[in-house]
């Protein structure tokens, strides 16, 4: 049974604003630094920044790339009749993930269809459903105080597919929007399908 989805544009707004909102609650909480009165406490928070930004950046982690979306595993295999699951995986999100956008299509429907999508974190603002056909499933999720850290793959949803009859269906990811954790979209530099054989 699908569930209603928000219009993207409603939900793109409401993830920009409601998330770069949340950036601004966040900054606003913190208390100002005083160091004029102590020299050594300025002396110390810069060393202690230094080590801060050497522990975030990891090789692993590309700067310019702009994310990438994958379907995990790559290729997948299925009997008529029984679900395997393949994972919805963001790449390369140098500032995390505050926000996210997506739809996961099966090709061939006679072959398989979709059941159902879970989010790892789905508690914010936002929609994930299942036409009723089986055919697509779409995700648009602003993720507020949830929001993923910086890393190099974040797994972000699960679909579960039953295979219909014996064939090959392409598993394809489309109408991808990606935010951080300061509501700042991220370039968006491929998605990748995978490959589903039902026996």
């Amino acid at each position: 049974m699908s569930l209603q989805v928000l219009s993207r544009r409603q939900t793109l707004a409401s993830i920009g604003v409601i998330v770069g909102v949340a950036g601004c609650a966040e900054n606003e909480d913190e208390a100002p630094s005083n160091t004029e009165d102590d020299p050594d406490e300025s002396t110390r928070d810069t060393a202690d920044d230094a080590d801060d930004s050497d522990e975030t950046d990891s090789d692993d982690i590309g700067d310019d790339e702009g994310v990438t979306v994958t379907l995990d595993p790559a290729t997948a295999e299925v009997e008529t009749e029984a679900e395997t699951s393949v994972e919805v995986v963001i790449n390369n999100a140098t500032d995390g993930i505050g926000a996210y956008e997506f739809t996961v299509s099966v090709a061939t429907p006679d072959v398989a269809s979709i059941t159902t999508i879970t989010e790892a974190r789905g508690d914010g603002p936002g929609a994930a459903t299942v036409s009723d056909d089986g055919t697509t499933a779409a995700v648009e999720r602003a993720l507020l105080g949830d929001a993923f850290d910086p890393a190099a793959e974040v797994s972000v949803a699960t679909v579960e597919i039953i295979g219909e009859t014996t064939g090959t269906t392409e598993l394809t990811v489309g109408d991808v929007t990606v935010g951080d954790n300061d509501g700042v979209a991220y370039t968006v530099s491929g998605a990748e399908s995978a490959s589903l054989d039902v026996s």
